[in-house]
């Protein structure tokens, strides 16, 4: 009996132990998963060098691979405790995570996320050209993206190409020589930045060289020098950097200005403190529209206007930040012979570019078309357009044709001036007639009283002259605003030309020049894209000096 009692015992002891060991052994993954600890990152890591992304993390005990992690997605395994990888190849935050695996194929939690931003460089802008046709050769200039560090001058004899690269240059200019008269030449620009990494290219632009005018039908003029020097200068306005912000207006209590893809508009006081900030992407869709970036931007009493150029939309606030409208500018029927006569009508299949909006008066918005040679004139209260403006007429009635309106200025009720960069001038018109008063830019013999791209024009407060400033060639030059007479270039408080342009310009301080206004102290603000910074300056208006011209 005691034998049968044993053997009973010993039997149920040895299934209550197989069932503990199977029990154990059921147990055995989930324990591990649990001791299997997520993996914790080094020190700075991930990290970006170069174009690679490199990331090392402290190895896991148990683990014997680990799975790496992109924006949540699976991106490799690896046995190593470290991962190295050709960094994205656009811009924006990619987020690393990683896990730890044990023999059992079990998987850790994932770690903290290790986050990498990707700026990509983005190309060139305003490219822009003068010919000179009398060397065979084409001066271009450019304007350079933040991070920029060497540029890369692609040419064709086609838009859509083949390109062949020029050259590689440290800086924004270039000029090309051993050309033919005639030819239609294609430029196109990328940037590189310190990596390495090549933008895309900017949108080509065309060149032709026709037959150099004779020098008798030139006009030849001295240089004259207004001395000026730095007494400020500001890299951050309010919470903003110079580099966020891209266009500056007045308006009565201070000024006003965009910060591109932030799409914010920042008012000023008087003193360029900030005052507050209107959001115009949230005001834009309140009224059910689409808006992409802030670009330009014009003011009158209590409203401001704003493009947007590349949704097409231009809308319209008051100052206290209230959305009014918005609207894409209709283009012209197709039956307006007159439009058709002088715009090619490969523009019905575009969309509008609208350009820098300009008040003329209350009743009336002037919108420059990028993509055509014409001007929208619209009705401030509703965004409806009333009429095109084109083409200009000499006094005696002949047509003069547009060559694409960058800027425009009003000088007063009756005298609008438009900087056309492309034909490097700047047309003085009755906007009522569209009669042209005079030009400034092609009949001169460089680029005294002539220009390569034109981007700020206004009234000196101080002496009544027009200024107007050209990026191209980073000159601030000043003309009668009644005939376009040539008067004088601000420069540095040493008056001396610049040799490197056959002394049609003088030397400078400010580079890659954008734009410029005069406060009430009448000090001279000067936008520097290149080092983007803010100079304001104090200008020795009395202190002409004349720099004769050389041959």
């Amino acid at each position: 009996m005691r034998q049968i009692l044993r053997k009973e015992r010993l039997k149920i002891t040895g299934v209550l132990l197989a069932v503990a060991l199977l029990a154990a052994g059921a147990a055995t993954p989930q324990a591990a998963l649990a001791a299997l600890q997520a993996p914790n990152w080094l020190p700075g890591q991930p990290m970006l060098a170069g174009n690679q992304v490199i990331a090392m993390w402290l190895p896991v005990p148990g683990a014997v691979k680990y799975i790496i992690y992109l924006n949540g997605k699976k991106l490799l395994e690896s046995p190593a405790n470290q991962y190295m990888g050709l960094a994205p190849d656009a811009s924006g935050q990619y987020k690393y995570e990683v896990t730890a695996v044990d023999a059992a194929g079990n998987e850790s939690p994932r770690s903290s996320a290790g986050t990498i931003s990707i700026i990509m460089i983005k190309p060139p802008t305003e490219l822009m050209s003068r010919p000179l046709p009398a060397e065979k050769s084409v001066s271009l200039r450019w304007g350079l993206p933040q991070g920029a560090v060497i540029t890369n001058l692609y040419r064709a004899e086609k838009k859509e190409g083949p390109f062949k690269m020029v050259g590689s240059i440290q800086g924004d200019n270039y000029k090309d020589s051993n050309l033919q008269l005639g030819v239609e030449y294609w430029y196109a620009v990328s940037a590189k930045d310190i990596n390495g990494k090549e933008s895309d290219k900017s949108e080509p632009h065309m060149v032709i060289l026709k037959e150099a005018a004779k020098a008798a039908e030139k006009i030849s003029i001295d240089m004259v020098i207004v001395p000026s020097k730095n007494v400020d200068s500001r890299k951050v306005i309010g919470d903003w950097t110079v580099g966020d912000i891209r266009y500056i207006t007045k308006f009565e209590d201070g000024y006003l200005a965009t910060t591109g893809p932030r799409n914010k508009v920042i008012v000023f006081n008087q003193a360029m403190e900030q005052q507050r900030s209107i959001d115009i992407k949230a005001g834009v869709e309140s009224l059910g529209g689409k808006w992409v970036t802030t670009y330009q931007i014009d003011a009158l009493e209590d409203r401001f206007a704003v493009t947007d150029n590349e949704s097409s939309q231009i809308a319209m606030f008051e100052i206290s930040g209230t959305p009014l409208w918005v609207t894409q500018p209709a283009k012209p029927p197709e039956d307006n012979e007159l439009v058709w006569e002088f715009v090619d009508k490969q523009f019905l299949k575009a969309r509008p570019i609208p350009g820098i909006p300009f008040f003329l008066d209350p009743f009336t918005l002037l919108v420059g078309e990028g993509r055509a040679t014409l001007i929208y004139k619209i009705d401030p209260e509703n965004g409806e357009v009333i009429d095109y403006l084109l083409p200009y007429r000499s006094k005696e009635g002949e047509i003069v044709k547009s060559g694409g309106i960058g800027t425009l200025f009003k000088i007063k009720d009756d005298l609008v001036i438009a900087g056309e960069s492309l034909l490097h001038r700047a047309v003085a018109f009755n906007p009522e007639n569209m009669e042209v008063q005079y030009m400034i830019g092609l009949e001169n013999d460089g680029y005294i009283a002539g220009f390569l791209g034109i981007n700020s024009m206004l009234i000196s407060p101080v002496d009544g002259a027009l200024l107007i400033g050209d990026g191209g060639i980073n000159t601030l030059q000043a003309f009668d605003p009644e005939t376009g007479k040539y008067l004088y270039h601000i420069g540095d408080e040493k008056p001396v030309p610049d040799p490197d342009l056959e002394n049609q310009r003088p030397l400078t301080s400010f580079k890659g020049f954008h734009q410029t206004w005069i406060d009430d102290q009448g000090r001279l603000w000067i936008k520097d894209n290149f080092n983007n910074v803010f100079f304001i300056r104090e200008v020795m208006w009395d202190k002409k000096e004349v720099i004769k011209k050389t041959k």
